[in-house]
């Protein structure tokens, strides 16, 4: 695997012009997913087995693949729409990862994307909460091996997403070819900050008005039982 590469508080477009430069390269439907995951525009659900399906979506063309992993409870759309609606003339991540390479993007179960008040929830099978980091890169190792799409991969995560690509890499190390990491999420967060620094970022994340510090990332933002949840 090639040396990590870490880009913190780096916008999308920049991370991804880097990502270009390092590696120097070139509507929702059941499908049969082994062909045509694995080159063309692909949007649907592939069968991960256990009666479960994930949602999966592939652009571009070339190597090495590039896997989008979002941050905490955040659907792959967060990769292709301007959540923000910022006006703004620029190029969302998928679309122009896509342009000089293959890239892949997946909703995580219990991920939601929030535009105003129309919260749409993840396209992949609901599962029971909470989860474990292994859970989650265990369904993506599958989902990928399901869909045909072929390693090595270069892993893209966003917050706590850095975390799941940096556990993916040491699971399956042959399959991963490098990794790019956007103010990602690391376990030795709390261990580095001061308590002080600590509960703030916690309150921070609890969303919920309440000066009650509780750990992440299992703080509930939440009601719906499905919604992500990931305990240590």
């Amino acid at each position: 695997m090639r040396p990590l590469l870490q880009l913190r508080h780096a916008p999308p477009a920049l991370t991804f012009a880097v990502l270009l430069f390092a590696f120097a390269i070139g509507t929702p439907r059941a499908a049969s997913p082994a062909a045509s995951a694995a080159q063309g525009d692909f949007a649907g659900f592939v069968d991960i087995g256990a009666g479960r399906r994930l949602y999966l979506e592939c652009r571009g063309t070339g190597s090495p693949m590039v896997v989008l992993e979002a941050g905490y409870r955040s659907s792959a759309r967060i990769w292709s729409e301007d959540l923000h609606q910022s006006g703004a003339p620029w190029t969302m991540v998928l679309a122009g990862v896509a342009v000089f390479t293959r890239v892949c993007a997946y909703d995580r179960p219990g991920t939601v994307a929030a535009l105003n008040d129309n919260v749409r929830q993840s396209r992949s099978d609901p599962v029971p909460m909470p989860r474990t980091a292994l859970d989650v890169i265990a369904d993506l190792h599958a989902l990928l091996r399901a869909a045909g799409v072929p390693a090595p991969y270069v892993l893209a995560g966003h917050s706590l997403g850095g975390l799941f690509v940096r556990l993916n890499a040491s699971t399956y190390p042959r399959d991963v070819l490098g990794l790019v990491l956007v103010d990602a999420y690391s376990e030795m967060l709390e261990t580095l900050l001061t308590p002080e620094l600590w509960a703030a970022l916690v309150r921070l994340n609890v969303r919920s008005g309440s000066d009650t510090v509780m750990p992440i990332p299992s703080s509930a933002i939440s009601r719906r039982s499905d919604t992500e949840r990931i305990t240590p």
